[in-house]
């Protein structure tokens, strides 16, 4: 049975509610027209962190997916020189790190200034490491952003000595393996 104060309770609760919704929705009026401010990406950052963030936004960017540890640890160390030059042999590290064969590595690496500047990611990821005065930042950059071409695909024939099957085809993707 209701008693007198269930009934008083259950009143101010439905003369309250309406309120607290009329508040809400000025609020998230309010909250609509605000507008956001940010600041420099690597503020408070040392150059070398700057740097390591850069690289991986690049990469997030290009392959959609974060670093993989041993990727990250390489990237981290080409941030550290004290020199502030990435060399070639970083790009083969990453691009071997990421599954790429020793051959693709170097068809990856050699051309990689000139395959920079022709891709939008790898030439903002490359204007963002001169700003922190890296010298061969293509190197990197390319190996972190570079996507393989998936419309070129292999098709490898097996002949079989069976009557039965004399042709079987197999489409040939690269796998790429990630070590963490």
């Amino acid at each position: 049975m209701l008693s007198p104060a269930h009934l008083i309770v259950g009143a101010l609760l439905l003369v309250f509610a309406p309120m607290q919704t009329k508040q809400a929705a000025r609020q998230a009026k309010v909250m609509t027209s605000m507008s956001i401010e940010t600041g420099e990406a690597c503020s408070g950052l040392s150059s070398e962190e700057c740097c390591g963030q850069m690289l991986e936004l690049a990469g997030f960017r290009a392959q959609g997916d974060y670093l993989p540890r041993l990727v990250k640890t390489t990237v981290q160390l080409a941030c550290m020189d004290e020199r502030k030059v990435v060399t070639q042999q970083v790009c083969r590290s990453i691009t071997i790190s990421r599954g790429f064969s020793a051959r693709d590595a170097d068809d990856i690496c050699k051309p990689a200034q000139r395959d920079c500047q022709k891709d939008g990611t790898c030439r903002q990821c490359v204007r963002d490491l001169i700003k922190l005065d890296y010298q061969g930042s293509h190197h990197v950059c390319r190996a972190l952003t570079y996507v393989p071409d998936r419309s070129r695909k292999r098709v490898v024939v097996i002949r079989s000595e069976q009557p039965g099957d004399s042709d079987t085809r197999f489409e040939v993707t690269r796998s790429r393996t990630e070590l963490r």
